[in-house]
């Protein structure tokens, strides 16, 4: 079930698509792959951003595009944007948490939901990554995830919920 959009978000799901198709068809190298939805708060940035990720993967199935929601701060904002996300999307888009993943690689129209500080906490005495999913020898390994999606020539578009924290 989703929600209905009002026009200026649809708007901004627009230009989100039509920007990102630019830069997807590119040959910038990824660092200048950049685009930023700024917007008010209580405005419906995840909301849009979550019509932005329906939209263009029903749109761009041939491409192959994965994307990675990155929530910051040190709360629970990640359960909250994957509640979100799976209330808006139907059946054919999967969202998971990345602590609860097992797959090798990350698929196609998927969206796969992290939490920044818990993912890249390090041990102040040993200096090793506290979170398993950033250690080597551990499965799955997000370093690993992302390196066999690339090889597999999956995209991944990453979303960096609440960057201005």
């Amino acid at each position: 079930m989703s929600l209905e959009l009002k026009n200026f978000q649809k708007k901004a799901v627009n230009k989100l698509i039509k920007f990102t198709k630019e830069l997807l068809d590119s040959p910038l190298e990824d660092g200048d792959r950049i685009i930023t939805l700024k917007a008010p708060t209580g405005s419906g940035k995840t909301l849009i951003a979550a019509e932005y990720i329906k939209q263009l993967s029903d749109i761009e199935s041939e491409l192959e595009v994965t994307f990675i929601w990155l929530s910051v701060g040190r709360g629970e904002l990640q359960y909250q944007s994957k509640q979100k996300m799976d209330y808006h999307f139907d059946s054919n888009l999967k969202v998971t948490l990345l602590e609860n993943y097992s797959d090798d690689f990350l698929h196609p129209n998927s969206v796969v939901v992290v939490n920044f500080e818990k993912l890249f906490q390090l041990n102040k005495n040993t200096g090793e990554w506290t979170n398993r999913l950033m250690r080597d020898g551990d499965y799955p390994n997000f370093p690993e995830l992302l390196t066999k999606t690339k090889q597999k020539g999956i995209k991944n578009i990453l979303i960096l919920d609440e960057s201005h924290l």
